[in-house]
């Protein structure tokens, strides 16, 4: 092979290598001000963000899909208990909704099986400042409606600019 050829292809690795997106968020969870044992998440609640529904752009809201998997009946402040982080630098930063609520501030959560009050949809738009692709946990957090048990779940989601 001539320099040139190897030049070029020594050029082509490392920007593959430079933007190349990860695939996958680390095991580890941010620091959450609610105290639950993070074994627990994903057991009552279940989060979709539907590729159907979803641009996954930064610009754009995002919608997920919240289902109840349990006989208990859940409540949810769609201002204190849905918290946003982005994996940035090998650390999980906090991200605000930029988004406006209006009508319910406060969400019931039926027990699985009583359709439709077993499922919700949230929309939301992270505040996200980038010219690459951002990964992002979103997590929501629900209280027993007659309890003092607090349940949660995450989904994992990639927006791109």
């Amino acid at each position: 092979m001539t320099r040139k050829i190897q030049f070029l292809i020594l050029i082509l690795t490392i920007l593959l290598n430079s933007t190349s997106c990860q695939k996958s968020l680390p095991k580890s969870m941010p620091n959450l001000p609610i105290g639950i044992d993070e074994t627990a998440l994903n057991t009552n609640l279940i989060i979709t963000a539907s590729k159907a529904v979803n641009s996954f752009k930064f610009d754009d809201f995002l919608s997920l899909s919240i289902d109840n998997l349990s006989d208990n009946t859940w409540s949810l402040s769609i201002e204190e208990d849905i918290l946003i982080f982005q994996y940035k630098n090998n650390e999980w930063i906090k991200v605000q909704d930029k988004s406006i609520h209006l009508g319910e501030a406060e969400i019931t959560l039926g027990k699985a099986g009583n359709f439709p009050t077993d499922r919700t949809i949230i929309s939301m738009s992270p505040a996200i400042n980038s010219d690459f692709p951002v990964a992002l946990r979103i997590f929501v957090f629900a209280h027993e409606e007659f309890g003092e048990n607090i349940t949660g779940a995450f989904v994992d989601v990639y927006l791109k600019p």
